[in-house]
């Protein structure tokens, strides 16, 4: 794990060599997630079959359906998500923050990194424009999105 900012120093290699085997645990959850596992067990029927003579072949994508799973249940009737009274100044700024992001569905893809990835991120901006006082200013220049690639890639 990353601890300290000395890795992006001028010459220092990309990714770090301590980041090797978490981003090699991510392309194989992947592959898992993409049902690619002969990719991932390349000795699966030695491991399975003692003779290793029959073709034995059963995949049945579990890591694909319980991500899946995962954020249905999470997800699947969205959140509810409050701030001040209910037809509040905040409150209605909030609601245009979620629908102008699409905030849920952003949710249900960061859910489904979880699993895949071992880590699940919003990616939160603002475009910079100066702005006076009003936070219902501030809510239509803040945009949502996933990092759809995992650190490190």
């Amino acid at each position: 794990m990353l601890t300290s900012l000395s890795f992006i120093s001028p010459g220092k290699p990309w990714p770090p060599p301590t980041e090797a085997e978490r981003i090699e645990r991510y392309a194989q959850n992947r592959l898992l997630f993409e049902g690619k596992h002969e990719q991932v067990y390349k000795d699966w029927i030695r491991l399975l079959r003692e003779d290793q003579q029959a073709a034995l072949e059963m995949v049945l994508n579990w890591h694909k359906r319980l991500t899946l799973l995962f954020a249905d249940l999470l997800l699947g009737e969205p959140p509810r998500i409050t701030a001040g009274d209910k037809d509040s100044q905040e409150q209605q700024t909030v609601e245009r923050i979620i629908d102008d992001n699409g905030l849920f569905n952003v949710a249900y893809e960061v859910a489904i990194d979880v699993p895949r990835f071992g880590t699940g991120i919003f990616k939160v901006r603002y475009d910079g424009r100066a702005i006076s006082g009003a936070f219902e200013m501030l809510a239509r220049r803040i945009r949502i999105g996933p990092v759809n690639k995992p650190l490190g890639w």
